[in-house]
């Protein structure tokens, strides 16, 4: 299976694009803004990323940013951050995150119909974050007297009465 990435503004104004190929979505990172940039091959057999410092700029304008052993790995590197407000993740990722979007800490949570009834459990939600979880993963306080990390798809937010 083939992973896919959604390009997106970190202010939540908009998705630029989704469905896009690792390459695809790093060129999209680069670019989206208005900026240039060029992969160019470096004297320690690797490639190095120039970008233009302004935007919209002409080829003169092109600073080093950083080196990569190869193209995959810059593109993989350019991914993991965020360029002027846009970042990248997993098409999978960015649904959990979406996911998890729904819920408000407070909320009262239960575990969802896919859960054996042996394993059920309800709580509340105390962060909409968790430490060990990435995109979609929400800190739950459970009746149980525990907390912890729990992946907003598989939870149902409970009606108060």
């Amino acid at each position: 299976m083939t992973t896919t990435y959604t390009v997106f503004r970190s202010d939540d104004s908009g998705v630029f694009a989704s469905g896009l190929s690792q390459e695809a979505a790093a060129r999209e990172l680069l670019t989206g803004d208005g900026h240039r940039f060029e992969i160019r091959q470096n004297a320690e057999g690797g490639v190095t990323l120039f970008r233009s410092a302004a935007s919209p700029a002409g080829a003169r304008d092109l600073r080093p940013v950083f080196n990569a052993a190869d193209q995959t790995a810059l593109f993989l590197r350019v991914i993991a951050e965020v360029w002027n407000g846009c970042e990248a993740m997993t098409d999978e990722e960015f649904q959990q995150m979406l996911v998890g979007s729904q819920f408000c800490v407070g909320d009262r949570v239960t575990t969802g119909p896919d859960t054996p009834e042996e394993d059920r459990d309800s709580g509340r939600v105390l962060s909409l974050t968790a430490e060990h979880g990435g995109p979609g993963w929400i800190t739950v306080g459970w009746d149980s007297g525990v907390s912890t990390p729990a992946l907003a798809s598989t939870l149902v937010i409970e009606e108060e009465e």
